[in-house]
């Protein structure tokens, strides 16, 4: 008989790295196991996602905005779903899912509860209410999934967990984009920022970066793919600074795995990160990358000065150099492009996924 397992995800109908993530683990398990996906919330009416029939999604649709609000109205669903569908392990995806899940540990005994953190601990330590999520989470469920090594030390120091209870899973490079990958264009004229619309992510530092690049360079265009709670700002802030023509919002597309081919290099602005999906998709196209050197995810995937360059965090008007100098030099674009590949292997699918059969099928 198979497994039953259920990835309870705080938000389906939004596009994150997390859902992203969730999304693919689905699709790739449902071979062998019967997959659930229950969303909590639903800021849309449909998921992000197109999901395989052999995939049971649900969402519970709760419309509370206030977190402590949607903990009450979730828990006893959540509990409902757990025991109607006779699940045998729940992946919380996220830390916000994973503190909501927390109280039906004690009322489904026979579930192994798996906290996935997409996040990185060591980047919201100042943050308690979120510190604190994690910690409870990390205490009641069996295990803690984190993105690198680096966060799976963290967890063991700073909460004091056994080593047993932390595992280092990374994501792995989607075999979409490389099968659909193209060759690096060295003419293009084009840069290229791919991310959710949060305050987390940066484009207030990419609007400052871009200031000082297209002073220098106003033939180059700027596109950014994604939306979120920041776009508004965002766009209003892109008119008022005259930059209009040089920066294109997107919004969210269907498919990104075109995308990539288009650019001459991406760049990731963001104030923290887990282990971006976006490196990991632009590194499949061959693209270089420029990223803040942030605690965790930009310096295991990009090589400083060989494949891209990692820019001391914040300092946008170091890397308005850095993507200038990229700019100017073709040759050492084609070069980091050449170097794209390294550590790639890091990320492969198959060896990434006999991970996580290994901790489903652990006793």
């Amino acid at each position: 008989m198979k497994k039953r397992i259920c990835f309870i995800d705080f938000d389906m109908t939004i596009k994150g790295g997390a859902e992203t993530v969730a999304y693919e683990l689905a699709e790739t398990l449902k071979i062998n196991y019967e997959v659930f996906v229950l969303g909590i919330r639903s800021v849309n009416i449909e998921p992000a996602f197109l999901f395989d029939d052999k995939i049971n999604y649900n969402s519970l649709h709760i419309e509370e905005t206030r977190f402590r609000s949607v903990l009450l109205a979730a828990w006893k669903e959540i509990v409902r779903y757990i025991k109607k569908n006779r699940i045998d392990i729940v992946f919380s995806v996220g830390t916000a899912a994973a503190f909501v899940t927390v109280p039906q540990m004690l009322f489904c005994r026979r579930t192994r509860f798996i906290f996935c953190d997409h996040g990185a601990l060591v980047n919201e330590l100042n943050d308690k209410e979120i510190t604190m999520m994690r910690r409870l989470a990390s205490l009641f469920a069996d295990k803690t999934i984190v993105l690198t090594e680096r966060t799976k030390k963290d967890y063991i120091n700073l909460f004091h967990l056994k080593k047993k209870k932390v595992e280092c899973i990374p994501n792995w490079i989607s075999a979409r984009f490389l099968e659909n990958a193209s060759n690096y264009d060295v003419n293009s004229k084009r840069i290229l920022s791919i991310g959710r619309f949060g305050k987390e992510k940066g484009y207030d530092l990419l609007l400052k970066v871009a200031e000082n690049v297209f002073e220098k360079y106003p033939e180059w265009k700027w596109d950014i793919y994604g939306e979120g709670e920041t776009f508004k700002e965002i766009s209003e802030a892109i008119e008022k600074l005259n930059l209009k023509k040089n920066i294109i919002l997107h919004g969210n597309v269907a498919d990104t795995t075109l995308i990539y081919g288009k650019h001459a290099l991406l760049v990731l602005p963001s104030y923290r990160e887990g282990l971006p999906l976006v490196l990991l998709e632009a590194k499949a196209n061959h693209l270089p990358c420029i990223s803040f050197d942030v605690n965790t995810g930009p310096a295991e995937i990009i090589r400083d000065n060989i494949n891209g360059y990692l820019i001391k965090p914040y300092d946008v008007d170091q890397m308005a150099q850095a993507i200038c100098r990229l700019i100017e030099n073709p040759n050492l674009r084609e070069k980091f492009s050449e170097k794209s590949s390294l550590d790639i292997e890091k990320f492969d699918k198959k060896a990434i996924l006999k991970k996580w059969v290994r901790l489903i099928e652990e006793k």
